[in-house]
């Protein structure tokens, strides 16, 4: 539910600090990703036991930070942000991945 909470809250924060600019399509596409995911975190049976707190940071404060890391790009100051960009999108889709293996395989 944390996952749910910090994406709403990255979304609207996003959208009141850049109102002037539109969203481009790699935030759409992070943020459609990002659904995708929350849909097969919440929804889709086998869940995961709450038994690790590892577990919580990997499926829910990674790919939060992750949408964070794509729709603000300028706060990775060490990097140019297009690498901050697909550095968040990987983070995204490893986690997803990991998901998928874990639904499919694990659980």
């Amino acid at each position: 539910m944390l996952l749910l909470i910090a994406a709403i809250m990255i979304v609207l924060l996003r959208r009141l600090l850049k109102a002037d600019e539109p969203f481009q399509g790699y935030e759409w596409l992070a943020i459609a990703t990002l659904a995708i995911y929350l849909l097969c975190y919440f929804y889709l049976p086998p869940f995961a036991p709450a038994s690790n707190q590892r577990m919580g940071l990997l499926y829910e404060m990674i790919p939060s930070f992750s949408l964070g890391a794509i729709l603000f790009p300028e706060l990775g100051s060490r990097y140019p942000e297009k690498v901050v960009c697909v550095l968040g999108g990987l983070g995204l889709l490893t986690c997803a991945v990991i998901l998928a293996i874990f639904k499919l395989s694990v659980w």
